[in-house]
């Protein structure tokens, strides 16, 4: 009994200092783990308009009544004229279009794949092509021109590239012009060649 009383009174004086002073409001214990207030929401940048309307203006399932015309190009004596589907549906997290489009003609087979979207870097709408015709081209087609109400258009600046599976030179100029909202697309692509035959490729569709 006697080692008890003394152990309570060496363990007193410990005791009396971890206690706070009274009167000074401080807490008994300090919270074991407080909750940090939560980072500021931080929104990210909206996309430029153009990226949305690039999109709404190719998108859907395109059926165009096309003219293929051609100075000098085997198998092309006289024009051409056919009909080509081209559906076209948005990826890359609605921020570009995608269209497939497969065409019959005198030169053979067409079968292209295109990916169109504008881009906020080089501030222009890119219309990138690869077909069957060993063609691997990215054309810069500038800001879009609005004009008149209810159409708009782009004019790709000229681009040099290959065609065939030699990689022959050509110099290709693409326009676009929609009409009536965006339901309507007429274009044309004129490809000349470096030993001056010419290639004039039409098409005039709705979706």
């Amino acid at each position: 009994m006697r080692k008890l009383a003394l152990a309570l009174i060496t363990l007193l004086p410990s005791y009396a200092l971890a206690q706070p002073a009274k009167g000074s409001g401080a807490p008994a214990t300090p919270p074991a783990n407080p909750k940090a207030p939560p980072p500021p929401k931080v929104e990210a940048p909206k996309p430029p308009a153009e990226v949305g309307e690039t999109v709404g203006m190719f998108k859907g399932n395109w059926n165009f009544n096309v003219t293929i015309t051609g100075t000098n190009v085997p198998g092309m004596d006289k024009p051409f004229k056919g009909k080509m589907a081209m559906p076209c549906k948005v990826i890359a997290g609605g921020t570009a279009v995608a269209c497939d489009a497969k065409l019959k003609s005198p030169m053979g087979p067409f079968d292209g794949h295109f990916v169109i979207a504008w881009d906020p870097f080089s501030k222009a709408v890119h219309f990138m092509g690869i077909t069957n015709n060993n063609e691997v081209h990215d054309h810069n087609c500038g800001q879009w021109d609005h004009g008149m109400a209810g159409k708009s258009g782009l004019t790709c600046a000229p681009l040099k590239g290959g065609m065939g599976p030699t990689g022959e030179e050509v110099t290709e100029d693409v326009m676009f012009s929609f009409h009536k909202d965006g339901k309507e697309l007429t274009f044309t692509s004129t490809s000349k060649m470096k030993n001056g035959a010419t290639l004039t490729f039409e098409g005039a569709g709705k979706k």
